[in-house]
């Protein structure tokens, strides 16, 4: 518990920044500061869409307003990759004499901030009640758009509080898909229905208190002496009879009290009165056992999901990937196959399924049976052809599905399974891949294939449809390239070029010249990445030749790690750190490029600037194996042991035989034995 004097302003941002970051053995992200920082924290792992979330203002129904608050905050963090700092409360002064009341949270964004608060994006909102209804407003405004761009508004108009808390979840999406977002973290269940009004505003109101006082606490002011059971017990007791919302919003609050408060057995005390109206409603057990498991508590997690009697998809879903964070690959397997075999499956699930016997064929790990396979059946290839039979069964269930139909034909392609079926789905991928991102993929897995004719008409049939988009013009002259049709493809650049509005596109275009120009081009790379990778110097011509291809094309992708790595074997340390700065500017989102940039500045004495880098690598690629166990060994060699192991737990979780965990785990044994 936090007591005493409150902490300066700078120190407070900092607090709200860190809290909740610090790396346990299940947990994605750490967070670690580095000797001399004079205070400066750097983190690792930070979400790259930071939001600060400022008061809902209302003259009529302040109250009502925070509660919806509260409820934006923890609906805008279900996407990976979002974190919200709740401006809970403008506070000054001396905590311990400081008293809330309701207008010290109706201020707006330009009255009060917190100064170093790493926010990029704003967002606040206005509440107004009337005997038609109610109408939210929301403004959201973009750091990362350029000073000029005017805030986007957002408006939510409805009869009842009931319908507004209904329509909220899809409000928040569009505001977090108009942010550059899409994906949705995998345990964060949505509430089917409300409750009735006044049970409803008053449970939301008592959320808002909760949210308050972890706020407070990160200021410095204690706790009262009742603590927070009271107030989760009020909530608790609105349960009954309310449908799915108060439940979902009495867990989010439990999980956001357990990562946040530093109290967890406290709270696992107050979580504990109530396990029955836990575990009658799913959503709501999902969501506090992942909080559990996600702070350390993995039995406590694993006991109360176990405990449930005929699971859903969600909940099977959720305790087999707790299975699998926690070590229990097998468990995890069984798990997903008696649902699939007693027909419990969700598209998700039989997704999930795949990617996971897919994952374990690449870690050389035993699969003792089968559902969609003879259990006799003995074939080198039979981990993915189970794989690839629970994607089509999830394609079955959700045949608009882009990521499903990505998996099927790249693993088609892979194991030689080309025929009419395969090209039916290529074609339906091409009409459904508005972004092109999945197709892209799949093109790249065809380029073995004997012939890429039927890809060649398909997407001819969709650059004809649509002559100004440049995508699917790109994809068409991939597949002329592999095809080598010369002509066809310098007709198509020419007319893809005036389509090329941006640098990525651009780049794109340059890349399928040069391969023209250069036909061993991706042959001659590999053989450098090669020689680099065993660990020796390539030769000066070499290293011309890569200059040339940078100079010619500087936006391709990779060659500024390879030829940075170049010079470092050669010893000129200042000459390739220029050209890996040059590239991170180009590639910020370059995993390798962000550990290549950690591991020289690590050596030359740069702690703080080495860890800035490896942090916003992670940020962009917090599944990066490398990435992860270069960083947890640094974090080692820094003293930062809590933090070190969540790093190496995560890669270990990801990759246990990976060759960059291996050569972690060398150095720390070193240190360690030295």
């Amino acid at each position: 518990m936090c007591q005493g004097k409150g902490v300066p302003m700078r120190e407070f941002a900092q607090r709200l920044m860190m809290r909740g970051q610090l790396a346990a053995p299940n947990v994605a992200t750490a967070i670690f500061g580095t000797a001399g920082s004079e205070g400066q924290a750097i983190y690792l792992g930070q979400p790259a869409l930071r939001i600060g979330l400022w008061p809902v203002q209302s003259s009529e129904e302040p109250g009502m307003a925070m509660g919806l608050f509260t409820l934006l905050g923890l609906l805008l963090e279900r996407w990976q990759g979002v974190r919200v700092y709740r401006m809970a409360a403008r506070v000054d002064g001396d905590p311990a004499s400081w008293r809330w009341s309701m207008p010290a949270s109706q201020f707006g964004v330009d009255d009060w901030q917190l100064e170093d608060l790493d926010d990029n994006v704003g967002i606040w909102g206005e509440l107004e009640t009337s005997t038609d209804g109610l109408r939210l407003a929301v403004t959201v405004e973009d750091d990362r758009q350029p000073e000029d761009a005017p805030p986007a508004e957002f408006r939510l108009e409805s009869a009842t509080l009931n319908a507004l808390v209904n329509a909220l979840p899809g409000f928040c999406e569009g505001i977090v898909h108009s942010l550059g977002f899409q994906d949705l973290r995998r345990h964060a269940p949505l509430y089917a229905g409300a409750a009735n009004e006044r049970a409803l505003q008053d449970a939301l109101e008592l959320a808002f208190q909760l949210e308050l006082r972890l706020f407070l606490q990160l200021w410095g002011q204690s706790w009262p002496d009742a603590g927070p059971g009271e107030t989760f017990e009020k909530i608790a007791g609105m349960a009954s009879g309310s449908g799915e919302f108060i439940p979902w919003l009495y867990a989010s609050s439990l999980a956001r009290w357990l990562r946040h408060s530093g109290d967890s057995s406290g709270i696992r005390a107050v979580a504990d009165r109530n396990v029955t109206m836990l575990q009658a409603h799913e959503a709501a057990a999902i969501i506090y056992c992942s909080g559990l498991f996600a702070e350390g508590q993995v039995n406590a997690a694993y006991d109360l999901l176990e405990a449930q009697e005929n699971p859903g998809p969600a909940m099977v879903l959720t305790l087999a990937d707790l299975y699998r964070q926690g070590g229990r690959v097998q468990d995890a397997l069984e798990l997903l196959q008696d649902a699939i075999e007693s027909e419990r499956a969700s598209g998700e699930l039989l997704v999930y399924y795949g990617d996971l016997l897919q994952a374990m064929n690449v870690a050389g790990l035993p699969c003792d049976g089968y559902v969609y396979l003879d259990p006799d059946e003995d074939d080198e290839e039979a981990q993915l052809l189970e794989a690839l039979y629970a994607w089509e069964a999830a394609a079955n269930l959700e045949p608009r599905d882009t990521r499903v139909l990505q998996r099927i034909l790249v693993t088609r392609a892979e194991l030689e399974r080309v025929d009419d079926e395969f090209w039916s789905l290529f074609g339906r991928l091409v009409a459904l891949d508005e972004a092109h991102e999945a197709l892209r993929q799949v093109i790249d897995a065809c380029y073995n294939l004997e012939s890429l004719e039927p890809a060649r008409g398909i997407l001819q049939q969709a650059y004809e449809k649509d002559p100004r988009n440049i995508e699917p013009g790109l994809n068409l002259a991939e597949v002329l390239l592999v095809e080598q049709e010369e002509d066809a493809l310098l007709r198509l650049l020419e007319k893809l070029n005036a389509l090329a509005g941006d640098e990525a596109s651009q780049a794109e275009l340059a890349r399928l010249r040069l391969m023209l120009e250069e036909p061993d081009l991706e042959w001659r790379l590999g053989e450098i990445e090669g020689v680099l990778d065993a660990g020796n110097s390539i030769r000066s011509e070499d290293t011309e030749w890569l200059e040339g291809i940078l100079e010619h094309s500087p936006g391709l992708g990779g060659l500024h790690a390879l030829l940075g790595r170049a010079y470092l074997g050669w010893g000129e340390d200042a000459t390739a750190l220029e050209i890996l700065l040059d590239g991170y500017r180009r590639y910020p989102a370059d995993a390798e490029l962000a550990a290549l940039l950690g591991e020289q500045l690590w050596q030359a004495g740069e702690a703080e600037l080495a860890f800035e880098y490896l942090g916003k690598g992670l940020g962009e690629n917090p599944n990066d194996v490398p990435l992860l166990a270069l960083t947890g060994r640094f974090l080692f060699e820094d003293g930062q042991d809590e933090a070190a192991r969540g790093c190496l737990a995560r890669a270990e979780a990801l990759a246990p035989r990976h060759p960059a965990l291996q050569q972690a785990r060398v150095h720390i044994a070193a240190t360690l034995a030295g």
